[in-house]
C-alpha cells in the first residue's frame, strides 16, 4: 500500500474518477471542488487529498486542509472528507492516512489536528478526543474533535543507516523517485519504476559503493550513494522525500558522504549535477562547492529532441 498525493500524481484523473464513485454524496462534491478549480478557495492554499492506494486502486481518502465546514474559524488544520470504500472498512486503514496527517501537521507546528463530524465512536479509537459543538456553514450542529501530536511526532530524530539488501523494497521506493525527479529536469514525466529501482540498488550493493539511507523512525526519507573510481569518491545519488526537506536532511548525508571520501585520503567529493537542478547547486555552494571541474558532452540520442539551452564560458549547449 503507498500514500499518495493527489495533486502530485500523473493519474489524477483516475483517481478522481474513483472518489466520484463514493457510496457517499461529499466525494462527489469533493470531484466538483476540485475539477471545478475551487477547492482551494475553498479549504485554503496548501491543502491537499490524501489517499490510500494498491496498485491502481483507491483504498480511503482524505482531505487535510487549512479549513473545513467550520467557518469562519481560528481552528487549523482540519482533517475531513474522511472516507474508505466498504471492502476494506473494518481494518484500520485510514489510521495510515491519519498517521500522516500527522506528519504534515508537525511539519507546519501544529500541535492539534481538528475534525468535524457527527459520528460518535468512530474516530476516538484513532486518537480523536472530543472538543466540543459548533454550527457548519450549512447552519447544523457538528461535533469538533481533535487528534493532539505529542512531541515525539514534532520531535522526531533522523538517523542514518548503513543501507543493505534486507532494505531492498524501501530502498526501490526511494531509488525510483528520485528517478521521476532527475527525468522531470528534462521536462519528462514518468511514474517511479520500482522493479528498476529495487534492481539499481542491488547493483550498487553488488559493486561495492556505500549507500546511506535516513531513516525517522521505520521510514525511510532520503539517501546518499558514493561511487568509488579509483580512490575518487562521487555522490552519485543524493536525495531528500519533499515532505521531509529543509530540515537538513540532505546535509546529515551529504555530511556523511564526505567524511567516507575523507576516510579514503580525499580533500573533496565529486557531484553529478543536472545544470538546472537550482536547489542542488545552491546546497552544493553552501558546502563550498564552486569549482566546475569538467563538462559532459554527448551527440544527441536518435530521435531526441532538447527543450532548452546551457551556457558554459560563452559556449551554448543543447540541453
Amino acid at each position: 500500500m503507498k500514500i499518495q498525493d493527489l495533486f502530485k500524481s500523473e493519474n489524477r484523473e483516475h483517481w478522481l474518477e474513483l472518489i466520484e464513485k463514493s457510496d457517499w454524496s461529499a466525494g462527489a462534491f469533493l470531484v466538483r471542488l476540485i475539477r471545478g478549480g475551487s477547492f482551494f478557495e475553498t479549504l485554503g492554499e496548501g491543502s491537499t487529498v490524501l489517499m490510500l492506494t494498491e496498485g491502481s486502486e483507491l483504498i480511503s481518502y482524505c482531505t487535510f486542509a487549512k479549513y473545513d465546514d467550520i467557518q469562519p474559524t481560528e481552528l487549523t488544520p482540519w482533517v475531513g472528507f474522511v472516507y474508505t470504500f466498504p471492502a476494506h472498512r473494518g481494518q484500520r486503514r485510514i489510521g495510515l492516512l491519519f498517521d500522516e496527517v500527522k506528519r504534515l501537521a508537525a511539519m507546519r507546528e501544529a500541535n492539534e489536528v481538528f475534525l468535524s463530524t457527527n459520528h460518535i465512536g468512530l474516530y476516538e479509537k484513532y486518537g480523536f478526543e472530543y472538543r466540543t459543538e459548533l454550527i457548519d456553514i450549512e447552519g447544523k450542529p457538528s461535533r469538533i474533535y481533535s487528534l493532539r501530536l505529542d512531541r515525539e511526532m514534532k520531535n522526531r530524530p533522523v538517523c542514518l543507516i548503513d543501507a543493505d539488501e534486507s532494505m531492498k523494497e524501501r530502498m526501490a521506493e526511494l531509488i525510483a523517485e528520485f528517478r521521476c525527479v532527475l527525468r522531470s529536469y528534462r521536462g519528462e514525466k514518468s511514474e517511479p519504476d520500482i522493479e528498476a529501482g529495487r534492481e539499481e540498488f542491488l547493483e550498487f550493493l553488488q559493486a561495492g559503493y556505500p549507500v546511506f539511507a535516513a531513516a525517522e523512525g521505520e521510514k525511510l526519507i532520503g539517501y546518499a550513494v558514493c561511487r568509488v573510481d579509483q580512490g575518487v569518491v562521487w555522490v552519485e545519488h543524493l536525495f531528500v522525500r519533499e515532505a521531509y526537506r529543509r530540515r537538513g536532511v540532505a546535509s546529515l548525508l551529504f555530511d556523511k558522504a564526505e567524511a567516507f571520501s575523507e576516510s579514503l585520503g580525499n580533500d573533496t567529493a565529486f557531484n553529478w549535477v543536472h545544470p538546472n537542478n537550482d536547489g542542488v547547486i545552491a546546497f552544493l555552494r553552501s558546502k563550498g562547492y564552486t569549482v566546475l571541474n569538467l563538462i559532459e558532452i554527448r551527440k544527441p540520442f536518435n530521435g531526441e529532441k532538447t527543450k532548452t539551452t546551457v551556457t558554459v564560458n560563452g559556449h551554448s549547449f543543447d540541453y
